[in-house]
Formats: structure tokens, sequence, C-alpha cells
């Protein structure tokens, strides 16, 4: 299993990507998850990639606007950190206005080289060898 997630707080986010795999995959598991973020860096995401990802964006907030609990907790969050609160509409319309150029740029920037971590849980002794995988 490898999939990729994120968390956004008001001051930072992060992306990280977890693979459940055999440890004798592990050093080729790392060069494709490097080689596709590389990959993000250089090319890009595609207008398709973006209009999935606004789908899928759009569908999760509508989604979490069902249970009052998530819009409570946003709300108190937003009033905590002084956060300016927008409303769902609001909010919708931000992610709409999101063009292929910023997500473009943001990509550069996360995924440049120097800026990736890793964590390896498991018996692997080669560290240094793993480090070289992460250098541009």
């Amino acid at each position: 299993d490898i999939h990729t997630d994120n968390d956004v707080f008001t001051n930072r986010a992060d992306l990280a990507t977890y693979a459940g795999i055999n440890h004798d995959n592990l050093e080729q598991v790392i060069k494709l998850i490097v080689q596709e973020y590389r990959k993000t860096a250089t090319n890009g995401v595609t207008q398709s990639e973006m209009d999935l990802a606004k789908e899928y964006i759009l569908g999760q907030m509508s989604r979490s606007l069902e249970e009052s609990s998530v819009l409570a907790a946003t709300l108190a969050l937003g009033k905590l950190f002084n956060d300016p609160n927008l409303t769902p509409q609001q909010e919708i319309e931000a992610v709409k206005r999101v063009t292929l150029e910023e997500v473009n740029h943001v990509a550069q920037d996360v995924f440049r080289g120097g800026r990736m971590n890793l964590v390896v849980l498991g018996p692997h002794k080669n560290q240094k060898q793993i480090e070289k995988l992460l250098k541009p």
C-alpha cells in the first residue's frame, strides 16, 4: 500500500507519502517516489490533474459540512488562531480561483532537492545509500 496525504494547519502544511512494503523493495520504492516528486517539480501537473484535485477537495468540503461538529470545530479553530473564518461558499470560491500556474509554482518549491525528509521503520541498515536517494 502506497499513498500520499497532506495535513494543512494555520501556519504550515505537510505532504507525506506512506509505503507499507516488503523491506526488500525499500530502495526501489524510494527511488520511484522521489522520481515522481521530481517529475512533478519539473513538469508540473496537468490541467486535468488539477481539475480532478479540485473536484476531490470540493467533494470533501461538501461532505464535511454535513457534520455540524466539523463545522463547529472549524469555526472554533479559526477564532483560536485568529484566522478569518470564511463561509463555506467563500472557501469553495477560493478553491475554484486557484490557477494551474500557482499549483505548479508551489510544486517546484515543495519538491525541489534538499527539502525532502525520510523516515524508515524496519531493519534497513544502509543509511548512507538511502540518504543518497534523496539528493538532487
